[in-house]
């Protein structure tokens, strides 16, 4: 009978409850001070957003209950839309200034929706928000630069998906034709010579579309079949493999953004993924991880797993 009693009153007690107050933290809808921090904001997840869609995750926002000496300024979709445009995000207040930056994009002033209502939690308990800010001399311009970068990772996936996959075709063709080993081993390392060439055209700025697919036309049909004529021995073609994985080992650990801006990777804009691994980068790492595993010998294929797990699935890392 005590039992009943006591989880009567605990039902009693949470259905009278009066949901949380945020004693330090409010939102807004209004233009931010020009001293805020800012930052662009992916307003939700999947292929389009709406403002009803974003309104749902604010809803869970606890609601402000004073003059507050931080405020969130916001703009939201105007309706339903295609998810490839970001929107502005500020932050005043609060020893804030610079640039916004968030521990779940890892992209310095990209912030995802559902940033904010935890950054609201832990404002108002003291405690290290998500969403923290740093100096930076122009954060207006690197907001700038970093839409257009999103918008030309975004354009650019299409033409390095269709040189990649093309040439790499091409040379699995000419190996069944030719009964060439020399193609069949160009043809494995399209994948990986592709992967490092986009990180580093990515590294390099370099992000038109346009550009990007002739640059790794270039770089994969001439790289490819340069690194097969060289690597003969299984050990040297092994190397060869699974050296991409030493590339985004040391990638991923040094320059994420590096990897999130390039035409093979998490695909920030969607607000699903914003760092580390894709499937698609995935699919591509699995024959240099397989085959070079394999090509070692069974003695080192629990270390070369071991390694690969390591970058693929880590948190700060691959993430997947």
């Amino acid at each position: 009978m005590n039992l009943i009693l006591a989880v009567g009153l605990v039902v009693a007690a949470l259905a009278t409850a009066q949901p949380a107050r945020a004693d330090h933290v409010r939102i807004s809808f209004e233009r931010p001070p020009d001293d805020a921090a800012v930052g662009l904001l992916i307003a939700g997840r999947g292929k389009t957003v709406s403002r009803a869609s974003a309104a749902r995750v604010l809803a869970k926002v606890p609601e402000a209950s004073c003059p507050c000496p931080i405020t969130i300024y916001l703009t939201l979709p105007s309706g339903e839309e295609h998810n490839v445009h970001r929107y502005r995000v500020a932050i005043a207040g609060g020893g804030y200034r610079g640039l916004l930056v968030s521990d779940r994009t890892h992209v310095p002033g990209l912030v995802s929706i559902y940033d904010i209502e935890p950054t609201v939690r832990a404002l108002d308990d003291g405690e290290q928000p998500p969403l923290t800010s740093r100096e930076n001399p122009d954060p207006e311009g690197k907001l700038r630069k970093l839409d257009a970068r999103l918008t030309e990772a975004h354009d650019s996936r299409g033409p390095a998906s269709y040189v990649v996959f093309g040439l790499g075709a091409l040379f699995a063709l000419l190996t069944l034709i030719l009964g060439s080993a020399f193609w069949g081993r160009a043809a494995l390392l399209v994948g990986p010579v592709a992967l490092a060439a986009a990180l580093a055209l990515s590294a390099l700025e370099i992000a038109r579309p346009r550009t990007v697919g002739l640059a790794l036309l270039g770089i994969v049909g001439a790289g490819a079949p340069a690194i097969a004529a060289v690597t003969r021995r299984r050990l040297a073609l092994a190397a060869a493999l699974l050296s991409i994985f030493i590339v985004y080992a040391v990638v991923l650990a040094t320059s994420q953004e590096t990897s999130s801006l390039a035409s093979f990777g998490p695909h920030p804009d969607g607000g699903v993924r914003f760092y580390g691994i894709s499937n698609q980068v995935e699919t591509l790492l699995l024959v240099p991880g397989l085959l070079g595993a394999a090509l070692l010998g069974q003695t080192f294929v629990p270390l070369v797993g071991v390694f690969v797990l390591v970058v693929i699935g880590a948190s700060r890392l691959g993430a997947d």
